[in-house]
């Protein structure tokens, strides 16, 4: 599942430069483990869990020469949104996404990329990640 800025249909109707279709595209970034990956049956539970909370991957339109040339428009995963009793609440921002993907342990990889100080251009890790969480409960109450 994926909630779009402005109209569904306006974000399908764009042809990315590398897919055959928007969907193709959107579907293949899921499938890298870059962004939440929400079937429609993990949001229902979500939307009727304890908390009525849930994210989605927010698709936005890149305006032209971003990073596909002058002239074309391209859809874009940027950030997700955050709905609260079925209702969006916020964005977070992809920063924040990849947080909440390593918490979840559903990044396997990323990709960071840095200015060294010393040196000139860039540098970029290939990241791989595992991530466990153990809860500490002790006489019944959570431990930080």
């Amino acid at each position: 599942m994926f909630v779009s800025q402005g109209s569904a249909k306006n974000v399908l109707e764009h042809q990315p430069p590398l897919e055959h279709s928007t969907a193709s595209a959107l579907r293949e970034m899921t499938d890298l483990h870059s962004i939440l990956d929400v079937p429609i049956k993990s949001l229902a539970q979500m939307l009727a869990g304890k908390s009525g909370a849930a994210a989605l991957p927010l698709v936005v339109i890149l305006p032209p020469g971003q990073p596909t040339g002058p002239n074309q428009r391209s859809p874009y995963v940027k950030g997700s949104a955050v709905f609260k009793k079925g209702r969006m609440i916020g964005r977070i921002d992809e920063d924040v996404t990849k947080s909440v993907l390593l918490l979840r342990n559903e990044m396997r990889m990323n990709t960071v990329t840095f200015t060294p100080k010393e040196g000139h251009g860039l540098v970029s890790l290939a990241l791989k990640s595992k991530t466990k969480l153990l809860p500490r409960i002790k006489d019944g109450q959570n431990q930080d």
